[in-house]
């Protein structure tokens, strides 16, 4: 990261483009279509074990990540307060008053970003004498932080292709099994099971258009869609269905309670990974029913 942001306190200015109006200006804070943001994300998705289809909304939540921009521009902030108490006869705050010109004839320069970044947190560039550099800062990261997580909050309420994880992800932080879970395959298994990162019919049948209600098993008769709760809880396929037995006798060993849940909310529970007591049980589960799938469909 530090090689990626080198000098961003001055090309950072201009992540956002044709920033002419706050209202566009927030609209393009965080665009994954930049380079510094498709690098920062397919490194994210290679941490994760996860294909190149992955959402990149859920890959970023999973780990907790906010886009680098936000680093970015509180660098840029943090380089504004510098220049505009720097002394008058230097080289960078001679710069610093041609931009101010450029400025207050309303062209885009680099004080367009400040100033815009200042508006979102309700303070004006002509008033720095009055702020406080530190809390400028650390209110200007949590107002981006936020507008982030709001923006990456309600993709994931219309994302068709995330619909388990909408389901189970109610915080935007790290999850605790990425740590927890020890071994790199199962953990992977895990994840792609979360993010809906796998080759179920659910998830293939979307590369070739076709209706998610034609999405369906092939291993049983059942007509249902080929997604993560069918598999996990509901095909009676003998293979699948000796693994998934095999699984519930190990868990209801450590809680008999489960017994008293519908597939449903059971299913919920498990893939949350927020039971520390079988984590380590689930996550072999996963790990193993994705392989007997990719087994059972090159036979």
């Amino acid at each position: 990261v530090p090689v990626l942001t080198y000098c961003s306190e001055i090309w950072g200015a201009f992540l956002s483009p044709n920033t002419r109006g706050k209202a566009t200006f927030t609209k393009n804070l965080f665009n994954d279509s930049q380079p510094l943001e498709k690098l920062h994300i397919r490194f994210c998705k290679q941490v994760l074990g996860i294909h190149s289809k992955g959402s990149n909304y859920g890959c970023r939540s999973e780990l907790g990540r906010i886009p680098l921009s936000i680093n970015i521009y509180c660098t840029l902030l943090k380089y504004w307060f510098r220049l505009v108490s720097s002394e008058s006869n230097t080289v960078i705050y001679k710069a610093l008053l041609a931009n101010n010109m450029l400025f207050h004839r309303n062209r885009l320069c680099w004080l367009t970003t400040v100033d815009f970044l200042l508006n979102l947190i309700n303070k004006k560039t002509a008033n720095y004498t009055y702020m406080d550099e530190k809390e400028t800062i650390r209110k200007c990261r949590n107002t981006l932080t936020a507008i982030f997580i709001r923006k990456c909050q309600e993709t994931l309420l219309t994302n068709k292709k995330l619909a388990v994880y909408k389901e189970i992800k109610h915080n935007y932080l790290l999850e605790t099994y990425l740590s927890d879970v020890k071994d790199f395959n199962k953990r992977v298994a895990v994840t792609k099971l979360r993010l809906s990162a796998h080759n179920l019919p659910v998830e293939t049948g979307r590369y070739s258009n076709t209706p998610k209600q034609n999405r369906v098993c092939t291993f049983c008769n059942l007509g249902e869609v080929g997604d993560e709760f069918h598999y996990c809880m509901v095909c009676p396929h003998h293979e699948f269905q000796k693994l998934r037995d095999t699984y519930m006798q190990k868990i209801n060993l450590i809680n008999t309670n489960f017994y008293l849940l519908d597939k449903k909310s059971l299913f919920s529970y498990l893939i949350s990974m927020a039971d520390k007591s079988i984590i380590t049980t689930t996550s072999t589960y996963f790990y193993k029913l994705l392989k007997l799938y990719n087994f059972l469909i090159t036979e």
